[in-house]
């Protein structure tokens, strides 16, 4: 039975049975958006950007057009909670610092 008779044909079960063909086809097409995406490169040197030119670039992924780059600085205003990120990945043997929760200092003995 091919995909679209299993779409089109009515069955006893009526809607759902066009729904599992639907599911599928959203299924598969979902199982594919992975292999889609562009590879992020590494970081494999010390990065700095000296933001010598007119816009932020490819190497920026700006989520709000309040980023300007004036004066060889980058500038923003009112981008409330919308970051600029970086467009690369930190490698496999980077050291990840968490901040430590905080404790309560132990406290003095009492002094006499």
């Amino acid at each position: 039975m091919t995909l679209t008779r299993l779409l089109a044909a009515p069955s006893r079960w009526g809607y759902f049975a066009s729904m599992r063909g639907a599911l599928l086809v959203l299924g598969l097409a979902l199982a594919a958006l992975p292999a889609c995406r562009a590879k992020v490169p590494v970081i494999d040197a010390p990065f700095s950007d000296d933001f010598d030119r007119a816009e932020l670039g490819p190497t920026w992924h700006a989520t709000s057009p309040e980023y300007r780059i004036v004066g060889g600085k980058l500038e923003v205003a009112n981008a409330h909670n919308r970051p600029a990120w970086l467009r690369r990945r930190l490698p496999a043997t980077s050291v990840k610092r968490r901040p430590s929760p905080t404790r309560r200092a132990p406290r003095a003995a009492a002094r006499r």
